[in-house]
């Protein structure tokens, strides 16, 4: 895969109690924030960032890892009967795509890219 991991993607039912619990009880940093429905925290060492969601923004979502691709619509080509993909990519408003996919235990696979589309 020509990728690099970026995120460790964690969904939570109280993003106030989890943006307080990482950032008071743990001490870690505040990379950003969209509004009160995600928001990520730089990992101590690492490039990779601790992404925080809530699931009232999308209630199926599962934790795992966010891998930074060249284009996901050709990830999403090249691997669509490798992977199990739940759902074909959809857009990032002013970002790019992303896509999400499940490893064989059920464990987010996420793919994100930042080209410019429409």
């Amino acid at each position: 895969m020509d990728g690099k991991m970026t995120f460790v993607y964690l969904p939570v039912t109280d993003m106030a109690a989890a943006r307080t619990f990482y950032r008071d009880q743990l001490g870690l940093e505040e990379a950003w924030r969209e509004g009160d429905g995600s928001c990520a925290f730089k990992l101590p060492g690492t490039d990779v960032q601790l992404m925080l969601t809530s699931t009232s923004v999308n209630p199926y979502a599962k934790a795992g890892m966010v891998f930074n691709v060249p284009s996901v619509a050709a990830f999403y080509q090249q691997q669509q009967t490798s992977l199990r993909f739940v759902g074909a990519p959809f857009p990032i408003p002013g970002v790019g795509l992303w896509a999400a996919a499940q490893d064989a235990a059920g464990n987010g696979l996420y793919f994100a890219d930042t080209e410019q589309n429409g």
